[in-house]
């Protein structure tokens, strides 16, 4: 039988986080993003290597966090998800 998690206080780890098996920290960078760039949030992309200048486009979905630990959200023109590592807020757009 699965033992219930406690809920975990915010900044906290949970013994898997330590172990890097845990998707706790990719969930609440999802939710730290969402909570401060809503969707339709101007944004720059790129696809692959960020290099250049990217493109330019509005988030049209919240961040989510996949099993592998990446956080990605959706953008317009794109099929997928961009790792918000590929993605920069436009800011005064």
């Amino acid at each position: 039988m699965l033992k219930r998690r406690r809920q975990l206080r915010p900044g906290e780890e949970c013994e898997r986080c330590r172990q890097r098996s845990c998707m706790c920290k990719a969930m609440e960078q999802a939710r730290l993003f969402n909570d401060a760039h809503p969707v339709g949030t101007p944004v720059r992309y790129w696809r692959g290597i960020r290099q250049g200048e990217g493109t330019l486009s509005k988030t049209r979905t919240p961040a989510w966090a996949l099993y592998s630990g990446d956080v990605v959200v959706s953008v317009e023109g794109s099929a997928g998800g961009i790792a918000l590592t590929h993605v920069e807020v436009v800011r005064g757009a």
